[in-house]
């Protein structure tokens, strides 16, 4: 932080609640889906949180209106590798259920590939992901700030695709 990082991510909300603690400000990310018992202290510890599952947006919509926050949501969208992830045929209506809830705020979407069954990151996939949060931000008239193609597994794909693609 002191180095100039404006956020800081993890995959466990213990690791986040002790960074709340001495990082002042800066964005903090909850990268994979909270389960519904931790809502209230993934709003109190995480600014942004991955999801995928309804009962949890739910469940943090009211933790979050309980707190008096707003809670940023990243929706994880299925691209194949069977992780994690809304079916990108739902997505649309995801996006909608989180922009019907007062306490949070979609920022973003994004795909989590390489880890379950080894679907590497490539053009399609990544121009599928593309696709999807240009629907996003048309059908529901949003920007998304966040597009994430996933891990360190696409920094080979990222290394070596053209401009046109990132």
């Amino acid at each position: 932080v002191r180095g100039g990082a404006s956020g800081l991510a993890d995959s466990r909300v213990e690791n986040l609640s002790r960074l709340a603690q001495v990082d002042g400000p800066t964005a903090r990310t909850l990268i994979r889906s909270p389960m519904v018992s931790q809502a209230a202290r993934v709003v109190t510890t995480a600014t942004t949180s991955l999801n995928t599952e309804r009962a949890v947006i739910d469940a943090l919509d009211t933790a979050a209106a309980r707190l008096f926050r707003i809670h940023d949501v990243v929706l994880m969208v299925e691209l194949g590798d069977l992780r994690e992830g809304i079916p990108a045929d739902e997505l649309l209506a995801a996006a909608g259920t989180v922009l019907q809830r007062r306490s949070l705020r979609l920022v973003g979407i994004g795909t989590n590939l390489a880890c379950q069954n080894g679907v590497i990151p490539d053009d399609a996939n990544m121009a599928e992901l593309t696709r999807l949060a240009g629907a996003v931000e048309r059908v529901h008239g949003v920007h998304l700030r966040t597009v994430s193609g996933g891990n360190s597994a696409s920094l080979a794909w990222a290394l070596t695709t053209g401009d046109a693609h990132r």
